[in-house]
């Protein structure tokens, strides 16, 4: 049986995009804004795309310079087809 790799990937207009959820480190702290990354991500991680990018997309309306969050989104958004 082939492991399932530990990172969501896609290839969005020819371009492969991919984020390790290795290096998906929790955002410290217990802010409003931490606690939706860290859900997010945890989505991420439990393969449910659609969620996480909605969660993402939340955090981009409340700090739209967070860069982690633009990243994933990205992917995301990217996985999706959008």
């Amino acid at each position: 049986m082939a492991e399932t790799p530990d990172y969501i990937s896609t290839n969005a207009g020819g371009v492969e995009m991919a984020i390790s959820m290795e290096h998906a480190t929790p955002e410290p702290g217990n802010s409003e804004l931490a606690q939706l990354y860290n859900a997010a991500v945890q989505l991420a991680r439990e393969k449910k795309v659609a969620e996480a990018h909605q969660v993402f997309k939340k955090i981009l309306k409340l700090a739209p310079g967070h860069a982690r969050s633009q990243n994933w989104y990205g992917v995301l958004c990217a996985q999706l087809g959008e």
